[in-house]
């Protein structure tokens, strides 16, 4: 029983060749949405009817909410420190731990990086912006016109997926699989909820970060499986 119950542990490795990649892609999507969003044209209030909002989005155009898109900011914290919280308790070695951390830094820089140039390539105005009285739409500002996808959403759900995987299999602490990463997943999915009731987002724009973050949390670790 005892060997059976080691065999169940899972250890993760760095990858001398993917790491590099997935650092250098990440830093690379960030450099890229910079300068994107620094050659970015004025939010155009030319097609801002709301009856032209898909029927999907068009039931949630809520006008902004600050007090609820604050409470999803901290709870957006919350939800990027699990994986490094879950990474420290299942590591079974100094060289694990350190490894699961650095997987959930690449997940999180990935998926931070593709949201940042999606968000500057498509430039939708955010739900709140058809609430906005239009003399004053052109003084929102560049926040304004980055709604999809949701980095909120994303960052979450790619978090609680790599908390979800480090504490998937048996080892130091097991448990954390029915505690902690079930807390964790609430706050992702109140995340997510919250940028559309504070008028930060349409519904499409976060079921793509969930899809996204998830895709990614997933991913990384099976790239560094060890097993």
């Amino acid at each position: 029983m005892a060997f059976m119950a080691h065999a169940q542990i899972r250890s993760y490795a760095f990858k001398k060749h993917a790491d590099p990649v997935l650092i250098c892609s990440g830093l690379t999507l960030h450099a890229m949405a910079l300068r994107l969003q620094n050659h970015s044209q004025p939010l155009d209030t030319s097609n801002l009817d709301i009856r032209s909002i898909n029927f999907a989005d068009a039931w949630a155009c809520e006008p902004q909410r600050p007090a609820l898109a604050s409470v999803s900011d901290a709870l957006l914290l919350v939800c990027t420190a699990a994986p490094y919280i879950i990474a420290y308790r299942s590591g079974h070695s100094v060289e694990d731990r350190g490894c699961r951390m650095m997987v959930a830094c690449e997940a999180q820089l990935l998926t931070s990086g593709l949201c940042f140039v999606v968000k500057e390539v498509t430039r939708r105005p955010r739900p709140y912006v058809y609430h906005t009285p239009a003399p004053l739409v052109s003084s929102l500002g560049h926040n304004a016109a980055r709604s999809f996808f949701s980095g909120h959403a994303a960052t979450a759900f790619c978090s609680a997926a790599i908390s979800a995987c480090f504490s998937g299999h048996a080892g130091r602490h097991r448990h954390d699989r029915t505690t902690w990463v079930p807390l964790f997943g609430i706050c992702a999915v109140s995340t997510s909820l919250l940028r559309v009731w504070s008028g930060m987002h349409f519904p499409t724009d976060v079921i793509a970060g969930v899809i996204t973050g998830s895709l990614i949390g997933y991913a990384l670790p099976e790239i560094h499986d060890d097993n």
